[in-house]
């Protein structure tokens, strides 16, 4: 595989990396929305060898100003990750 088509597969497993995770995401504040509990989506930085540095979302759950859960993405190129792709 050359370079260029090692970046080409890096990009695309983290678009689709990034695209599951937004999806989840909105499927976890939907869940939520009628709790009364605070959710609050926030931006880390993740820096994969085969990606680069790249900014993914976090969300943070939260409940009379306790933060009770925070959910964050680890990165798109773990191994295994695409099996389903």
């Amino acid at each position: 595989m050359t370079v260029t088509e090692e970046l080409q597969l890096g990009e695309q497993s983290k678009q689709f990396f990034l695209a599951n995770v937004n999806q989840l995401f909105d499927e976890i504040k939907n869940w939520l929305a009628d709790k009364e509990l605070h959710v609050e989506q926030r931006k880390v930085q993740i820096n994969e060898e085969s990606t680069g540095l790249y900014t993914a979302p976090t969300l943070v759950i939260s409940a009379a100003q306790e933060k009770l859960a925070e959910i964050k993405p680890y990165g798109a190129c773990i191994m295994g990750t695409l099996a389903a792709n």
